[in-house]
């Protein structure tokens, strides 16, 4: 079957080419040139509007727009929902934005910075497992449990470190994490680097002190040396005077 498209001019429906075309778009009171692919009626020779080579060159336009203004492309938007097994709907709900709004950026559509933030801030879990904590989604109560567990595995998934506390010293360390506002993973991690630093400022006064007490024997063994030197030579003198003293007296007698 013949491909054919309307021709105003032709006032029927017409075979048509394709041709290169440079055209210039404008985003956001931004322009952006591309060489655009356009259709032109083979009957007339009038350019004719094509549905699917518009959506090509307006895709074409976004992604040049996207990467020059570091925005996500609907491929990475629809990747991060997809990870946290959540429709449409529920993302927007997620975010607390209008559902129409999400819909159109996953499909297309060019979010503005603000938008853009979020949706990068959320490719975390732990920013995710930080808003359901907060309670600022208008999720239900029964999607924020099952996403709050998905959410955890895919903590889990990642750096693990397993560790075997007693009770007590789990339940007081699990005290002093909600006292602080921290979930019990980020407290221990915050414990274990802030004792990491203080070993290493330890060792480093440490090695400070050892290098100034070397310093303080050093010049304390040049200091007796010195003063062993100067009674050496104090001997050496009250010798030479008792000699002396000696042969006047033998002289005399």
């Amino acid at each position: 079957m013949v491909d054919t498209i309307y021709c105003e001019k032709c006032d029927d429906f017409v075979e048509y080419k394709q041709k290169s075309k440079e055209e210039t778009y404008t985003i956001k009171n931004e322009k952006i040139n591309i060489d655009a692919k356009v259709a032109y009626c083979k009957e007339c020779g009038k350019e004719i509007f094509h549905e699917e080579l518009d959506k090509k060159n307006q895709r074409k336009v976004f992604d040049i727009y996207r990467e020059r203004h570091n925005l996500l492309s609907p491929e990475e938007i629809k990747e991060t929902r997809i990870k946290y097994g959540l429709n449409q709907k529920e993302m927007s709900q997620l975010l607390g934005w209008g559902e129409i709004t999400y819909h159109r950026y996953e499909n297309g559509a060019v979010p503005d910075s603000a938008h853009n933030n979020q949706l990068l801030l959320i490719q975390d879990p732990k920013n995710i497992k930080y808003l359901l904590k907060k309670g600022n989604t208008k999720l239900d109560q029964n999607k924020e449990n099952e996403l709050l567990d998905k959410i955890n595995k895919l903590l889990d998934s990642k750096n693990k470190l397993e560790l075997h506390l007693p009770k007590t010293f789990y339940n007081e360390l699990k005290r002093k994490a909600s006292n602080n506002d921290m979930e019990l993973d980020d407290y221990a991690s915050f414990l274990i680097t802030q004792k990491y630093y203080n070993r290493e400022n330890m060792n480093l006064k440490n090695y400070k002190n050892t290098i100034k007490r070397q310093f303080l024997w050093k010049l304390q063994e040049q200091e007796t040396k010195n003063n062993w030197l100067e009674d050496l030579k104090e001997g050496q003198k009250n010798i030479a005077n008792l000699s002396s003293n000696g042969k006047k007296n033998i002289i005399n007698y």
